[in-house]
């Protein structure tokens, strides 16, 4: 009651502070600047990744890797990004499994998927990713 009372005000009028309270506090506040530097560097990590494998012309053709990435807006879209590319990718090389590149369905395919991402299906949309890859990396290390 009137002690606890008397107290605060003591601590308040000479400015003291609860060492306990800011204890907890200053730990709280580290464990979670830690946990985002962790996240960082993996973000990191991974955007090299990914724009390493986006420049090797040997997997001009090949799903994108992506994993790792965080849930900031900046990662989800270029998340969805390579979601669209793979899903696209995996339609044609079924289609193709059964067919040729002169097939009119899969001309037509390539034809839609280039209206509806207003790019080129292969390379300009790789390097669409790419650009947003070197952006994040830049990001990161600012």
């Amino acid at each position: 009651g009137a002690v606890d009372s008397d107290i605060k005000t003591f601590k308040t009028r000479n400015s003291m502070v609860d060492i306990q309270a800011e204890t907890e506090k200053n730990l709280t506040v580290s464990t979670k600047l830690q946990a985002d530097v962790l996240s960082t560097e993996s973000q990191l990590e991974m955007s090299k990744f990914i724009k390493e494998y986006l420049n090797d012309p040997q997997k001009e053709n090949s799903l994108i890797p992506a994993t790792g990435f965080g849930n900031n807006a900046t990662t989800s879209s270029l998340a969805t990004q390579i979601a669209a590319y793979n899903d696209l990718l995996l339609r044609r090389e079924k289609l193709l499994h059964n067919s040729s590149e002169n097939n009119p369905i899969i001309q037509q395919l390539d034809a839609n998927r280039t209206k509806r991402f207003r790019i080129r299906f292969s390379q300009q949309r790789r390097n669409r990713i790419l650009l947003h890859v070197v952006r994040l990396i830049s990001f990161l290390t600012s």
